[in-house]
């Protein structure tokens, strides 16, 4: 016999949001923020006080750990990804 189960969208993306959230710490958030302001991974990683090699790096463990891309390339600009700008707004909360 098969079920129905009916979900608020909204809901939903709370989960995972909220799991998301707890598989990234604070540096992650931090840096997501930085990107999103200061618009190049470059001068994220000024702001925050970090090389660029530290901040590329914490930004691929950031994916692995939510397996999920924050990034991608527009030609030669790094673009945070609709996840990443709403992980970010969570960060500023």
């Amino acid at each position: 016999m098969r079920r129905e189960y009916s979900f608020d969208k909204r809901d939903v993306l709370s989960l995972i949001i909220d799991s998301v959230h707890e598989s990234l710490d604070r540096r992650h958030l931090e840096l997501l923020v930085a990107i999103r302001h200061e618009g190049q991974l470059g001068r994220a990683a000024d702001a925050l006080a970090l090389s660029q090699s530290a901040a590329s790096h914490r930004l691929k463990e950031a994916e692995r750990r939510i397996g999920v891309a924050l990034t991608e390339l527009d030609g030669r600009t790094l673009r945070l990804t609709p996840a990443a700008v709403h992980l970010a707004e969570v960060g500023e909360q």
